[in-house]
């Protein structure tokens, strides 16, 4: 959350500590010991968000991921560094396809970034991010997707 506090030039006496608290999951606990998510919450101004965006040329949802990107990053350890920092990001396919139904209507992409190969600065974080976006948010490839997991569901495989 340091890169974000610092992007958003939020002074850390800001950020809700109060809000800020170690939680620990009762059925967890039973099958991997004494597992802790610790949660920081920022406030920021979405007028604020969105010009800090702009100025790096992206959407606020592309700037948003590759900064959560980094910030997964930041904590991660060596080990973990081996492995990509990946995010579920849904999508609001209404804004794809028109439909008239109440119910949910929506999908994820997963953009992610390898880091240790040298560029591992938000620039490159969020360069890449956009790409993926640019690449994954097309109409025809929402729709690859989505007839790929209706074809997985009709033609299912037994074992």
């Amino acid at each position: 959350m340091d890169l974000l506090q610092k992007l958003l030039q939020i002074d850390k006496n800001d950020v809700r500590n109060k809000k800020r608290g170690t939680y620990k999951s009762g059925n967890m606990q039973e099958l991997v010991g004494d597992p802790v998510i610790e949660i920081q919450e920022i406030d920021a101004q979405v007028k604020e968000l969105l010009e800090v965006s702009r100025k790096h040329g992206v959407s606020m949802s592309v700037f948003l991921t590759a900064a959560m990107i980094c910030a997964i990053h930041e904590e991660q350890s060596k080990i973990q560094e081996k492995k990509p920092v990946i995010l579920m990001v849904p999508v609001n396919l209404r804004k794809i396809f028109p439909s008239d139904s109440m119910l949910n209507f929506f999908s994820y992409i997963e953009p992610g970034y390898r880091f240790g190969e040298g560029k591992d600065s938000f620039d490159d974080v969020l360069e890449a991010t956009k790409q993926y976006f640019e690449e994954n948010l097309s109409k025809e490839k929402i729709a690859e997707r989505m007839n790929n997991l209706i074809a997985y569901e009709k033609h299912k495989i037994f074992l």
